[in-house]
């Protein structure tokens, strides 16, 4: 049985999945955050690892040591860096980099490792068949959150993403660390971008937001869960 730790930073980016897999034929819950399919010799594991590098990083490798998964996926809502898309686009991860990890010695840069082709090509097809907005590219990370439009010019030309987020590439590198297959599905809540600040605000303020945001966090579940059924 193929073992899949699905982990984010916050509860609302994995909280969807109770609900979709409890609700999904040949699905069943067999202990806390854990979810079986027999026919598809599938297992799930849910853990969220908490906001930012560090809580990602000792998080995922508490993950790996305690439930051996085939392979880790990190789901989430991040803030889009690439030209021409908008809010409600997937991102799914080929390759992850820390921004702000800058030693003065190149040897000390940490490695990661890409994302397996065997997964991307798998996660594009089931987003085709979903007809979902997608992108497929490198992932960047950094201890911040995203909105300041120089700053934001800047990552792009030094390292062109087509995202950033607080977590991902600290998960890749504890992955790799590990030798665990690692994918990332993010969805863009924002652009990284000075609205990121207003969109952050009424996320917290009002239920239009809260509703929106939850409508964004369903998509990377789905196509995460369509990929597995059919490898």
């Amino acid at each position: 049985m193929k073992k899949v730790a699905i982990v984010s930073a916050m509860d609302e980016e994995t909280e969807y999945i109770h609900q979709y897999i409890t609700d999904r034929p040949g699905w069943n819950k067999t202990e806390e955050n854990t979810y079986t399919n027999d026919e598809k010799q599938l297992q799930l594991f849910v853990k969220v690892l908490g906001v930012g590098k560090v809580n990602a990083a000792f998080q995922t490798a508490d993950v790996v040591n305690q439930y051996h998964p085939d392979l880790l996926v990190n789901i989430g809502v991040s803030g889009g860096l690439a030209q021409n898309v908008k809010r409600g686009t997937v991102a799914i991860g080929k390759s992850y980099v820390q921004t702000d990890f800058k030693p003065f010695i190149k040897e000390n840069l940490p490695v990661i490792k890409d994302t397996s082709e065997w997964i991307v090509s798998g996660l594009e097809k089931a987003a085709q068949e979903k007809n979902y907005d997608y992108l497929t590219g490198k992932l960047a990370t950094g201890d911040f959150f995203l909105h300041d439009e120089n700053e934001r010019a800047s990552i792009i030309k030094d390292f062109n993403p087509i995202s950033f987020d607080m977590e991902t590439a600290a998960i890749a590198q504890v992955a790799t660390a590990k030798d665990t297959e690692f994918a990332a599905i993010r969805i863009f809540s924002d652009l990284a971008n000075e609205d990121a600040t207003i969109i952050a605000k009424h996320e917290i303020d009002t239920e239009e937001e809260k509703e929106i945001r939850h409508k964004l966090n369903t998509k990377p579940t789905e196509l995460l869960v369509s990929f597995l059924e059919a490898i």
